[in-house]
């Protein structure tokens, strides 16, 4: 698999298109994107059910993993607009 078919993770909210993880910058077993509303996190969540650490997206191997470290879980539209909830447990994208 070369770069070209390295699996890509593009992060959305309703505003905008919030990052872009393209694999061969990241090494395997690596946290890519932290979420939550402190301020010194990568995605900064600011509804009201974001805890300040809330989760992050690790990459291990060829796969991203969401991994939910809040009080309230994290909820997680995919393409296929399945919601899946994930709470102090992770998700395989």
């Amino acid at each position: 698999m070369d770069s070209h078919d390295a699996p890509r993770l593009v992060l959305e909210d309703e505003r905008r298109a919030v990052a872009a993880i393209a694999p061969d910058n990241v090494e395997n077993h690596k946290v890519c994107l932290t979420l939550g509303s402190h301020e010194s996190n990568q995605f900064v969540a600011t509804g009201a059910y974001a805890s300040r650490f809330h989760a992050r997206i690790e990459r291990h191997h060829n796969d991203f993993y969401l991994v939910d470290e809040s009080t309230n879980g994290t909820y997680v539209q995919t393409e296929d607009e399945t919601v899946h909830r994930v709470h102090r447990d992770r998700l395989r994208f």
